[in-house]
C-alpha cells in the first residue's frame, strides 16, 4: 500500500509558490515537488480563514455542511476526517503541527505551542498600532515552530512500526504572521528592493463597503512605504524558511526509502492579500490572492511529473483525490469529487463553478462596525460575490484579472449575474447544514 504525506502551510499565495510574482523568491523544495508532481493552478479555498478551510480540506465537506464557520468553531465529534478514514483502512495515522484546533482524527497527534516557538503570543499583530509583528527571532533556527516539527517527525520515523502503511499530516505555521524568524532568513530579502502594491482610497469607489472595512481593519492603507516594504520582505523570507523545512521533511522520507512509495500533497489553507486592494490578511474578501492557493500532488514513481492542470478545483476535492491516489475507497459523505482524471487528460473539465464563503463575525478595531458576511461563486471567466448588506461584486476575470472594475450594477451583465446567483442559491440549498446561513448565532465567532 502507498503511504501519504500531507504538507500544509499557512497563508501562502499561489502566485508566489508558482513564481508568477516575486519570481526571485527561493523555494527549491517546492519547485522540486512541482517538477516531480502535478500542479493544480486553479485550486481554491472554500473559506479564506484557517479553521473552516482546514476542517473542509480534512473532511472533504463544505464548512456550511459541518458547521465550522469561524475560527472558534471546532469540528463536531460526528464528523470524520481523512485521518479517521485511513486509520480504518489499516494505516498508521500521525499528525504534527498546526491544525487550528481541529481534531484531525489521527492516532498520534502532536501540536507544539505556537507562542513558545514563534516569539510572541499576540496572534501576530501589534496591538498598539495594528502593524504585523516583523523581526528577527533570537536563538537557534531549530527553535522555530516549523523546525521543531521537522525534528519531531525525524524522531517519530526513527522508531515507527513499519508493519503498517503510513499516513502523516504536517502543519507548518508560516508564512502566517507573526513575521518573526531566525536571522539567516530575516536578512534574505532587502526591503528596499521591494515594490509594494500602492493604491489610494479611490479604488473603493465601486467596491462594497466590506472592502473598505477590511482595509481599515488591517491598516495597510495607512502604512508608510517603508513599513509596507518590511512586511512584504518578511513574508517572502518566511516562504523561503518554510521551504527549507519542507526540504528537511522530504529528506527524512527519502533517507528511509519512503518517498518513492508516498503520495505527497502540498497545500496551503488559503492565500494572503499582501497589500493588493490595500489589504493584508485574507478574511472577508474573495479576491484571487485570498482564495487561489497552492496545491501539488507528487505521486509514487513521479507519475505525471511536471504536469500542470488548469481545471477549476475546490479544496473539498482533495480527500477523494487522495483516496483515488492511494487506491482506497472514498468516504460516502464527502461533498468533493476526485480530479484524478485531470492527471492524464489536460482537457478534462472538473468543475464549471467553484464556491467560497465568509461569515466570520468580528468587530472592526476602533469602530462600531463589524464585517459583512458574504458568499462567492466563480467560473473560468466570471466571479460573483454577494453580501448581506446588499452590496456585491462582479468581475470579468478575462479582461480584468486584477479584479479592479466591479460590474455588479452593469445592466449589460444582468443575465450573467442571474446565472451565477442561481448557482449560488442552489449550492446553499444543497449544502447548508441546519440553519439559515446568515442568521444563526451558532455561527458567530
Amino acid at each position: 500500500m502507498r503511504n501519504l504525506l500531507i504538507i500544509m502551510v499557512d497563508e501562502m499565495r499561489s502566485d508566489i509558490a508558482y513564481h508568477e510574482a516575486y519570481e526571485y523568491v527561493r523555494t527549491p523544495h517546492i519547485d522540486r515537488l512541482r517538477a516531480e508532481g502535478i500542479t493544480c493552478r486553479n485550486a481554491f479555498s472554500v473559506y479564506p480563514i484557517c479553521g473552516p478551510s482546514r476542517a473542509s480540506i480534512m473532511t472533504g465537506r463544505y464548512p456550511k455542511q459541518i458547521g465550522v464557520l469561524t475560527n472558534t468553531c471546532l469540528l463536531p465529534p460526528e464528523e470524520r476526517t481523512i485521518g479517521h478514514h485511513l486509520r480504518d483502512c489499516g494505516y498508521e495515522t500521525v499528525a504534527f503541527g498546526k491544525t487550528h484546533g481541529q481534531n484531525p482524527g489521527f492516532r498520534v497527534f502532536r501540536e507544539p505551542s505556537h507562542a513558545a516557538h514563534l516569539g510572541t503570543d499576540s496572534g501576530g499583530w501589534n496591538n498598539a498600532d495594528g502593524t504585523p509583528l516583523v523581526g528577527e527571532l533570537p536563538g537557534e533556527t531549530d527553535n522555530h515552530f516549523d523546525f521543531v516539527l521537522t525534528n519531531e517527525v525525524e524522531k517519530y520515523l526513527n522508531k515507527r512500526d513499519e508493519s503498517q502503511p503510513l499516513a502523516m499530516y504536517v502543519g507548518f505555521h508560516t508564512p502566517h504572521p507573526p513575521f518573526y524568524m531566525p536571522q539567516e532568513f530575516y536578512e534574505l530579502y532587502d526591503p528596499a528592493e521591494i515594490d509594494p502594491p500602492s493604491e489610494d482610497e479611490a479604488i473603493f469607489a465601486t467596491k462594497p463597503q466590506v472592502q473598505h472595512k477590511m482595509a481599515k481593519s488591517t491598516r495597510y492603507l495607512y502604512y508608510d512605504h517603508v513599513t509596507r516594504q518590511k512586511v512584504i520582505a518578511a513574508y517572502l523570507a518566511q516562504i523561503t524558511m518554510v521551504d527549507v523545512a519542507i526540504g528537511r521533511l522530504l529528506a527524512s522520507f527519502e533517507q528511509r526509502g519512503l518517498l518513492d512509495n508516498t503520495v505527497v500533497v502540498f497545500i496551503s489553507d488559503h492565500g494572503e492579500q499582501l497589500g493588493q486592494h490595500n489589504m493584508l490578511g485574507k478574511q472577508n474578501n474573495f479576491y484571487e490572492g485570498s482564495l487561489r492557493s497552492p496545491l501539488v500532488f507528487r505521486l509514487p514513481d513521479q507519475a505525471h511529473a511536471g504536469t500542470d492542470i488548469t481545471t477549476l478545483i475546490e479544496f473539498v476535492d482533495v480527500v477523494p483525490t487522495i483516496c483515488d491516489a492511494l487506491g482506497v475507497c472514498t468516504p460516502y459523505n464527502v461533498a468533493g469529487k476526485s480530479f484524478q482524471p485531470a492527471f492524464e487528460d489536460s482537457s478534462y473539465v472538473h468543475r464549471d463553478y467553484v464556491h467560497s464563503m465568509s461569515v466570520e463575525h468580528r468587530a472592526i478595531p476602533d469602530t462600531n462596525e463589524d464585517f459583512t458576511r458574504g458568499e462567492m461563486v466563480r467560473t473560468n471567466r466570471w466571479k460573483l460575490a454577494v453580501y448581506t448588506d446588499g452590496d456585491g461584486e462582479l468581475y470579468d476575470l478575462e479582461t480584468d484579472p486584477d479584479e479592479c472594475v466591479n460590474r455588479f450594477q452593469d445592466p449589460e451583465l444582468a443575465s450573467i449575474k442571474i446565472e451565477l446567483l442561481e448557482e449560488m442559491v442552489k449550492h446553499q440549498l444543497q449544502y447548508t447544514r441546519d440553519a439559515t446561513l446568515w442568521g444563526s448565532n451558532r455561527f458567530r465567532g
